[in-house]
């Protein structure tokens, strides 16, 4: 719904640090992810940003400013 409007930290929520060992299969950051969503939907929460890196493994360089 556009203009939609979430109490924090009770209907939504922020994922900002995900880590798992370099052991884990592959894709198991994806399930892990959508297992904690379905639990947060079922229990009320309609939103959730989710940071990432921009490619597996790696941070991102700091940019100098322009």
């Amino acid at each position: 719904m556009p203009g939609a409007q979430n109490t924090p930290y009770e209907e939504s929520l922020e994922l900002n640090r995900l880590v798992l060992l370099d052991e884990v299969p592959a894709n198991a950051e994806t399930w892990a992810q959508a297992c904690a969503f379905r639990l947060a939907a079922a229990r009320g929460v309609r939103g959730v940003v989710a940071h990432s890196a921009p490619s597996p493994g790696r941070a991102s360089p700091p940019t100098a400013p322009s």
